[in-house]
C-alpha cells in the first residue's frame, strides 16, 4: 500500500462568535476564505446518543461507568454526517473545501488533512467537542471524509505547551500495556496482542514491548527505566458525567481494579520525555466534560494533551472488543506500510467499517494532534552516516518543519502526519503472553 507523499491542509477553528452563536474561521488553506457562521442548533448530535445506541449494548465490554442513554432508533451515519457537513461547510467555506479537494482528486501522492481547532478558553468548546466530527459525510460523492486516507480528519486542542520532535536514531519503541485486573469483565487482550504481533512482526523499524497488568507505579518505572516513544493501552475505560472525569482501569497491588483518572496518567507520562504518541483502546477516553463547572481537561484524552502528549488516539464512545482489536491490527499494519499516523487512523476506520458495515463503530476513534504541523518524530536519515570526511561540520539538530508536507513511501515508516520517515518498516520485539 502506498499513501500520499504529501498533505496540504484545511485547518478550521470552530468557536463562539461572542453573540451567542458560532463561527468557523479558516486558519490554513490552499485558498482564502472569510469567517463563516456555524449553526449546530438542531443537530442533536453527541457521541453518547448518535454512536453508542447504534450498536447493541452487549457489544461494549470495555465500557465502565454510566449506562448508555439515548434513542434506541438512531439515524443512519449518512444522515447524521450529512447534517453535520452542511452545518460546517456552507457558503464560501463550501467552495473552499471543494476547491481544496479538487486539487487532490485523481492523485494518490497528495492528500488534504482536515484539522479542526478548538480553544479551551472558548465557552462553546465543550459543546463543539462533543459533536461526532468523524461522521462528516459528503452526500454528493457519498464519502465519509474521515474514513478516507486522502482526507484524514484530526482534532487540535490548543494547549499552552511547546513540543519539539523527538529524534529517532534507530527505531520507534512502543510500550503496549494490557490492563486486565480481576473482578471485572475480561477482555480479549491476548487476541489483540496476537493481532499486533501478526501485523508488525518481522519488520526492523519498531520495537513493541508488552507490559501485562501493571500497577500505575510499575508503569511509571517502565517509562523511566527505558526510552519509549509511544504508549498503547488495552483495557477498560469510563467517564463519570457527574464530575466530568474520565479514567482508565489499572490493577492495584492486589491485582484488583483501580480507576486512574486521565490527569494521573498524564503525570506518569511526564516522566517519559520521549513519549509522543498514545493509543487508548478503551471506551470513552475521548469524551470531554460538558458542564461549565467541570474542568475541560478532566477527560482522559484532553488531560494527556494538556500534559504535553502531541498525538492521542482515543475512543469518544463505548467500543466493542472486536472493533478495538480490528482497529489496533490495521493501525500497526498500515504504519508498517509507510502511512502517517492520521492516514493510518483513516485506514483503521475503514477496516472496522468493512467488518461491520451497519454500525457506527468506525467513527468512534478520535485523533487529537496538539502540534500545528503534526510533526512529533524526526528520523535520523541514512545520509547522516555518509559524511564525506571526519572534519565535516556535524549536521544541525532537526527542528520542526515550517510546511505541512508528509514524506514517505514504500519501505518507510511515517508517524505524526508530517515528515517522519523511518527506513525499514516495523519490527516486533518482546512478545510476552498477556
Amino acid at each position: 500500500m502506498q499513501g500520499p507523499a504529501a498533505y496540504e491542509e484545511l485547518a478550521l477553528r470552530v468557536r463562539s462568535d461572542g453573540l451567542g452563536g458560532y463561527v468557523t474561521q479558516v486558519v490554513r488553506s490552499p485558498y482564502g476564505c472569510p469567517d463563516v457562521p456555524f449553526d449546530p442548533e438542531g443537530l442533536l448530535l453527541e457521541p453518547a446518543s448518535s454512536l453508542r445506541t447504534s450498536i447493541s449494548s452487549s457489544a461494549f465490554p470495555r465500557d465502565i461507568g454510566n449506562p448508555a442513554q439515548g434513542s434506541g432508533n438512531p439515524e443512519r451515519p449518512e444522515v447524521v454526517g450529512d447534517r453535520l457537513f452542511r452545518a460546517l461547510f456552507r457558503g464560501e467555506l463550501l467552495q473552499n473545501f471543494l476547491l481544496s479537494v479538487g486539487r487532490i482528486e485523481g492523485r494518490q501522492d497528495l492528500g488534504l488533512r482536515i484539522r479542526l481547532i478548538f480553544s479551551p478558553s472558548d465557552p462553546g468548546t465543550r459543546r463543539l467537542l462533543s459533536l461526532p466530527w468523524e461522521l462528516l459525510y459528503r452526500a454528493d460523492t457519498r464519502d465519509f471524509i474521515a474514513r478516507n486516507p486522502l482526507t484524514p480528519l484530526v482534532r487540535y486542542l490548543e494547549v499552552p505547551r511547546l513540543t519539539s520532535p523527538v529524534l529517532l536514531t534507530s527505531r520507534l519503541r512502543v510500550l503496549a500495556v494490557a490492563a486486565s485486573p480481576s473482578g471485572i469483565q475480561p477482555l480479549a487482550l491476548e487476541e489483540e496482542c496476537a493481532g499486533i504481533r501478526a501485523a508488525v512482526g518481522g519488520n526492523p523499524g519498531i520495537d513493541i514491548e508488552f507490559l501485562p497488568n501493571p500497577t500505575i507505579p510499575r508503569l511509571r518505572s517502565a517509562i523511566q527505566d527505558s526510552e519509549f516513544h509511544a504508549l498503547h493501552f488495552m483495557g477498560h475505560g469510563g467517564f463519570d458525567s457527574s464530575t466530568g472525569e474520565g479514567f482508565l482501569i489499572f490493577a492495584d497491588s492486589r491485582g484488583l481494579p483501580s480507576p486512574v483518572p486521565g490527569r494521573v496518567l498524564g503525570e506518569v507520562l511526564k516522566g517519559g520525555p520521549d513519549v509522543r504518541s498514545v493509543l487508548l483502546n478503551a471506551c470513552r477516553t475521548a469524551q470531554a466534560a460538558r458542564a461549565p463547572s467541570q474542568d475541560l481537561f478532566s477527560g482522559v484524552a484532553a488531560a494527556l494533551v494538556l500534559a504535553g502528549l502531541p498525538a492521542v488516539i482515543a475512543m469518544q464512545a463505548p467500543i466493542s472488543d472486536s472493533a478495538a482489536i480490528g482497529f489496533s491490527q490495521r493501525f500497526y499494519e498500515t504504519l508498517a506500510l509507510g502511512l502517517p499516523v492520521d492516514a493510518a487512523v483513516a485506514e483503521s476506520r475503514l477496516a472496522i467499517y468493512l467488518a461491520a458495515p451497519g454500525a457506527y463503530e468506525w467513527a468512534i476513534p478520535a485523533l487529537f494532534l496538539s502540534v500545528p504541523d503534526g510533526r512529533i518524530f524526526v528520523a535520523e536519515t541514512p545520509d547522516r552516516e555518509e559524511a564525506p570526511s571526519s572534519d565535516s561540520a556535524p549536521p544541525p539538530h532537526p527542528s520542526p518543519a515550517s510546511d505541512h508536507s508528509t514524506t514517505g513511501g514504500a519501505g518507510s515508516f511515517n508517524i505524526g502526519g508530517s515528515g517522519h520517515q523511518i527506513s525499514g518498516g516495523i519490527h516486533f520485539h518482546g512478545g510476552q503472553k498477556q
